[in-house]
């Protein structure tokens, strides 16, 4: 009887939980990574998590995904800044560069707390080049108490940082919104259930990608975004879960980073797992 009661009593403060504006997951655009990419003939190959490697054909500009190449390198180029600082996850900074992070930090509205994700990439020698981005707030109540939200974005930045000077440089900012990737020339960020590209030095340029295909209001978020970039290519994967195999899938977005689509599939889950 007890048993039953709590169970019951769980039951009711959950249902509360949207009512009231909470949620206990919400919808985080921080799943980034450099990979690697390479030219095979007329293919162009980007190795991606889970034994992925999405394949584009320049002659026929077909895309596609080989799941049995077996090709993977987890990123290209050396990443010197990555992770996020809400709880129980890791911010991890290149010893080398020790002094970017209290640099980043100084430029949040909570320098002693911040809620910042960020990551960054050796340009030459001495130079990094990559994004923060801050939220107003973390979503939830699990995961030790708060998960990135695509929707509590304050701001985003591209920097540049000189470790020989210690000067860090802020060529852009979004506001309420989050960057997803970027190059040395310019950066893809979210904003509104859609995708951006926007050349690093501002401005009214910004080119829309497309909407976001797994952006999830239900109640479990089934579905979830990785994003992946290689020089100046970006590649999205937009994963829909209803919590049906026969529903689910993943849409491939293949664009450059100034904006233009290259490709764009939909593979149903079960088909692609088969």
């Amino acid at each position: 009887m007890r048993a039953r009661r709590l169970c019951a009593a769980l039951a009711a403060v959950l249902a509360l939980l949207p009512l009231g504006g909470c949620k206990l997951y919400g919808n985080s655009r921080a799943d980034t990574q450099c990979v690697a990419a390479f030219e095979a003939g007329a293919q162009l190959r980007f190795c991606l998590r889970e034994g992925q490697t999405l394949v584009y054909d320049r002659k026929s500009a077909a895309l596609s995904l080989d799941e049995e190449s077996g090709d993977f390198l987890p990123f290209a180029g050396r990443v010197v800044l990555e992770g996020n600082t809400f709880p129980r996850r890791l911010f991890w900074v290149d010893e080398e560069y020790g002094q970017l992070k209290e640099q980043l930090f100084a430029q949040t509205r909570h320098p002693e707390q911040p809620l910042i994700q960020a990551y960054a990439l050796e340009g030459e020698a001495g130079t990094v080049y990559g994004f923060c981005n801050e939220y107003s707030s973390a979503t939830g109540y699990f995961a030790g108490g708060g998960q990135i939200d695509a929707d509590k974005a304050y701001a985003a930045c591209y920097f540049t940082y000189d470790a020989a000077s210690d000067e860090l440089y802020v060529h852009d900012v979004v506001h309420r919104g989050c960057i997803v990737a970027f190059s040395k020339t310019h950066f893809i960020y979210y904003y509104k259930k859609a995708y951006y590209a926007q050349d690093i030095n501002g401005g009214s340029n910004a080119v829309k990608i497309c909407s976001d295909d797994a952006y999830d209001k239900g109640f479990t978020n089934y579905s979830y975004a990785d994003f992946y970039f290689s020089g100046d290519y970006c590649v999205m994967k937009f994963h829909r879960g209803y919590g049906n195999y026969k529903n689910d899938y993943d849409r491939f977005i293949l664009c450059t980073m100034d904006g233009k689509t290259l490709g764009n599939i939909k593979i149903n889950t079960w088909q692609e797992n088969e």
